[in-house]
């Protein structure tokens, strides 16, 4: 099974787990549905399978991801030094500019555990202007 603790999305998780086996991996991942759907399970899911130096294949019973080594266990504590992940925060529900620069700096530093490194966007339609125009340059 792919994926357990995902509920449904058995087309998504099966073209990600594809895309993963086959190397075939965009550089850029979009998420999108209505709400409720586990949009932002998935992405975090399939981030934590890239980011495992050791990932299970797809005949295996259990996740993706090994949930034993180093990486997955950085992940457990939401400490992981390749993953960033920018969302809105305050009364207006933006992402303001400087959540952005951190952004760019993180982009900016060599991975850390590995050759990937993986930032999650969770409601890119709140970005400010200045932040959205800072990602697009």
């Amino acid at each position: 099974m792919l994926y357990p603790e995902i509920h449904g999305q058995e087309n998504a998780k099966t073209i990600l787990t594809r895309c993963f086996v086959l190397q075939k991996l965009a550089p850029v991942w979009l998420f999108t549905g209505p709400t409720g759907v586990q949009k932002n399970a998935l992405a975090r899911a399939f981030i934590k399978t890239l980011l495992c130096p050791t990932p299970k294949f797809p005949d295996s019973s259990e996740t993706q991801y090994c949930g034993n080594c180093s990486s997955c266990r950085l992940w457990a504590t939401e400490a992981h030094p390749d993953f960033f992940h920018l969302k809105h925060s305050g009364k207006l529900r933006q992402i303001k500019r400087e959540h952005t620069n951190d952004l760019l700096r993180f982009v900016s530093l060599k991975s850390y555990q590995g050759m990937v490194k993986a930032i999650l966007i969770q409601d890119a339609d709140r970005l400010h202007v200045s932040s959205a125009n800072a990602l697009l340059k």
